[in-house]
Formats: C-alpha cells, sequence, structure tokens
C-alpha cells in the first residue's frame, strides 16, 4: 500500500472510490480559518463522501498544495485522505490542526 503525507493529512492508496460520492469541485481538501491556509488538489479530482470521508482520482498524477509545506505528488491511482488524529487523556481523540 502506498501512502503519502502532508502536514495533518494522510493519503492511502485503495483500490476503489466507494459508490455515492460527490466532486468537490474546488479541490479543496482543508481550509483553516484560523491560518488561512488551504490543501489543495491540483490535477486529480476530489470527492467526498456524506459523512465528510474524502477520496481523490488521480488519472496521470496530481499535486497535493499548501502554503506552509512542500507540494506532494499523488502517482495514478484511486487515494483515501485522512486527517491525522492524535490522543489526549481530555478529549479521547482529536483531530490534529495543521
Amino acid at each position: 500500500m502506498k501512502m503519502n503525507r502532508q502536514g495533518d493529512l494522510n493519503f492511502l492508496e485503495v483500490s476503489s472510490i466507494p459508490k455515492g460520492v460527490k466532486k468537490v469541485a474546488t479541490g479543496v481538501i482543508t481550509h483553516s480559518d484560523s491560518t488561512s491556509h488551504t490543501h489543495r488538489l491540483v490535477g486529480g479530482v476530489l470527492f467526498q463522501t456524506k459523512d465528510g470521508k474524502q477520496y481523490a482520482d488521480v488519472k496521470t498524477k496530481a499535486t497535493v498544495k499548501h502554503e506552509e509545506h512542500g507540494a506532494i505528488t499523488l502517482s495514478k491511482g484511486y487515494w483515501e485522505i485522512r486527517r491525522q488524529r492524535e490522543y489526549t487523556m481530555k478529549d479521547a481523540t482529536k483531530i490534529v490542526v495543521d
């Protein structure tokens, strides 16, 4: 299994994208209101399920760009996009904020 990481996002190669996903026309994976920084998929198609899970369909290669991190390249395939989580005694698990 291939995996990539950028900031608080993990990209895991999967065999397919679930049925019933909606295309995210902007290509914005995440946007931080506190820093105004955005993780954006360029060169691939971003999809999202009703419960917020995200997937990328990359036909040849795609780039994930962010203002504070170096760009990463995703190779051809389907990718599940996950937010990193961290364990704390107070919150059990919480989403990492980039």
